[in-house]
């Protein structure tokens, strides 16, 4: 894998050892309830994670790779990720320091909710690794609604994230054609199968067959799960000429590749096809995203069209570890967000089992 990454990559995401234990052995990605935070174990699989990172630069460093590796964080609250971070830092090299890329907030030993969202946020403006120029490259991991960048986005413009380069990623959009999901700006009228003008909004449909003519237009009468196809055909082809209709965009949204090319010869327009609807998903979403970069009063217009309005407000005057408890332990800010946390009590039954 390393290799892979130092011949194609420009960032390498580094294989960090999870501090978690489950009451079964498994445990799904956004399960918080079968998993509890592994505090004994917590600074071996630090020090292991440092040791992956290590060999992942030396791998980079004798093939002449420009790679940098980001270093995935993980932690149960502010002390225990600045604690993985010291211990990963003490591990790689400090003549090697400058070759780390970045840093990704890892959630599996915090949480996911909305309140666990934004502790990481704050977290990582205390994180010291940066670049070379004094740079803290900050990947957001999993950004498949908007609301999972409002922090990210305020703590830019209130200050607090200081020379912090910000990227993100997520599966939701770039495996929507597999689920069902389209990202759009606007929505789509049920009545008419017609896109309207607006906020962006994700447009979920099934395998339901729109109707032969519904190219000429829905009725009431006609309406069906299916008129969503029409919307997302209409959107995606204004943006790239698919040179296909409606039923064999339908057929190319059902059908995997192998009986595509069964029928067709060749997969080369269902793959055009395919690609083309995750990346006009994935623009509609940054444009979106964009429009509130650095614009405050839309950012709060979205905050307070998901009814978070004050907490997010009250993110902006956080600036240092002590107004930021403030803001996690006020009942009417943080301590009124939907909170899914990581336990940090092992199951009884695997108490010691992981002991040093």
């Amino acid at each position: 894998m390393y290799e892979n990454q130092a011949k194609w990559a420009d960032v390498g995401m580094c294989f960090d050892e999870i501090p978690v234990i489950t009451d079964t052995g498994r445990s799904e990605r956004n399960d918080t309830t079968g998993r509890k935070f592994d505090r004994v174990n917590f600074h071996k699989y630090a020090k292991q994670t440092g040791e992956n990172v290590k060999n992942q630069l030396e791998v980079f460093t004798r093939t002449g790779s420009k790679c940098k590796p980001f270093v995935i964080m993980q932690g149960n609250d502010v002390d225990t990720y600045l604690e993985w971070a010291d211990i990963i830092l003490k591990t790689v090299p400090k003549d090697q320091h400058h070759l780390l890329g970045g840093i990704a907030m890892g959630a599996a030993a915090l949480g996911t909710g909305n309140l666990e969202d934004v502790q990481r946020a704050y977290i990582a403006s205390e994180v010291p690794i940066r670049d070379e120029d004094g740079q803290m490259n900050l990947h957001i991991l999993g950004v498949g609604s908007l609301r999972r960048m409002l922090p990210y986005l305020i703590f830019k413009q209130n200050g607090l994230y200081k020379n912090v380069h910000l990227s993100y990623d997520s599966t939701t959009h770039s495996r929507g054609v597999e689920t069902g999901l389209y990202y759009m700006l606007g929505d789509v009228c049920k009545k008419t199968g017609k896109r309207t003008h607006g906020p962006g909004s994700t447009v979920k449909f099934g395998r339901d067959r729109a109707a032969d003519d519904c190219l000429d237009g829905y009725t009431p009468k006609q309406a069906d799960p299916g008129a969503d196809y029409l919307a997302v055909y209409e959107d995606i082809d204004s943006l790239h000429n698919l040179e296909i209709d409606l039923m064999t965009f339908h057929e190319v949204m059902n059908n995997p590749a192998s009986i595509w090319s069964e029928k067709y010869g060749n997969t080369q327009k269902w793959a055009e096809v395919r690609a083309t609807f995750a990346a006009a998903s994935i623009r509609n979403f940054m444009i979106q995203l964009n429009n509130m970069v650095n614009d405050k009063d839309q950012l709060l217009e979205y905050a307070s069209s998901i009814k978070l309005f004050n907490q997010y407000n009250g993110l902006y005057t956080v600036k240092d570890r002590e107004s930021f408890d403030y803001w996690y332990n006020n009942p009417a800010l943080g301590k009124k967000m939907k909170s899914m946390p990581i336990s940090d009590v092992a199951p009884n039954s695997l108490e010691g089992l992981f002991g040093e």
